[in-house]
């Protein structure tokens, strides 16, 4: 299909010569070639593109049916493929890699982002949801962690639990 996309002339179907492999046009346009796009990572991509609207754009129509269907009791990031997944659920849900690798919470207050398994640190990673204090802290937000009124970090109250966590 993508060659016929690319080498048809004309209205009368007929095909020229195919000068170069696709592994080669495809490479990006700085190291020398055509720089085509690879259709599945675009449509990976895209996929991504939607996922990431599930898990910011909450008032959407789209977004609402669908976590309503598919994933009632959490966020995109948390859902799971579920029974009897439609194939438009099963390919977002597919890319939900993409999503992940590039979801990071903007801290504000803090009232809706837990403090384990979320990936609110400054790399995208997540504090473990194993250890001896994740029962405690098993619904504690972030919140917790930040005062409001001057809008910075409880240093002393961080460091005394993150000591606790790695003795």
């Amino acid at each position: 299909m993508i060659n016929a996309f690319w080498w048809r002339h004309g209205g009368n179907m007929r095909y020229g010569l195919h000068w170069m492999s696709w592994e080669k046009l495809s490479v990006h346009k700085k190291f020398g070639a055509m720089g085509f796009k690879d259709l599945t990572s675009f449509n990976v991509d895209m996929l991504g593109k939607q996922g990431w609207k599930f898990q910011t754009h909450l008032s959407i129509l789209v977004t609402r049916l669908f976590k309503a269907r598919y994933f009632p009791n959490c966020d995109f990031i948390r859902a799971r493929i579920g029974h009897n997944p439609s194939y438009v659920w099963r390919s977002i849900f597919s890319a939900k890699v993409v999503v992940k690798r590039g979801a990071r919470w903007r801290i504000g207050s803090g009232e809706n982002i837990p403090i384990l398994g979320a990936p609110w640190l400054r790399d995208g990673k997540c504090l473990s949801t194993n250890g001896p204090l994740t029962v405690p802290l098993a619904h504690v937000n972030s919140s917790a962690f930040n005062d409001q009124p001057t809008k910075t970090w409880k240093a002393p109250l961080i460091f005394s639990l993150w000591c606790r966590m790695i003795n």
